[in-house]
């Protein structure tokens, strides 16, 4: 289905998001199961409760939600910043997360007009800019 702009719909008539935003999602959201799995196998409150977190970010992020860029902003950034932590450490296990995480915030950054449509739109009261009464 799609509307007369020619922006894809899903059958409930919302668009659907654009590709980069639905792999940010997609990947958001495996992230968090992996974390609420792993914590639930080692008893961990809080693993559970950041995985439960994520899978929200994916959600809001999914419907492209202005909370749902600024949870992943953070999400991703903290995460960045944890996993370089962890490889000036001496463990580079973290590699793949890091280079993952900043692709996701600069893609975000760079395509912030999906969850701020009128972000940089300003409106002039005036209709006509060119006319000041300065001719006096």
């Amino acid at each position: 289905m799609s509307d007369t702009a020619g922006e894809r719909s899903n059958r409930w008539g919302r668009p659907w998001p654009p590709l980069g935003v639905g792999v940010a999602a997609a990947l958001t959201s495996l992230y968090g199961l992996v974390f609420v799995v792993g914590g639930a196998t080692a008893r961990s409150v809080l693993g559970v409760g950041y995985g439960l977190v994520l899978v929200a970010v994916a959600a809001l992020l999914w419907t492209r939600h202005r909370w749902g860029w600024w949870g992943a902003m953070v999400v991703y950034g903290l995460g960045a910043l944890f996993a370089m932590s962890n490889i000036l450490a001496g463990d580079s296990q973290f590699a793949v997360a890091v280079v993952v995480s900043l692709l996701v915030l600069l893609y975000l950054l760079t395509h912030y007009e999906y969850f701020f449509p009128n972000a940089g739109v300003t409106q002039s009261n005036s209709g006509d800019a060119d006319s000041d009464d300065s001719s006096a």
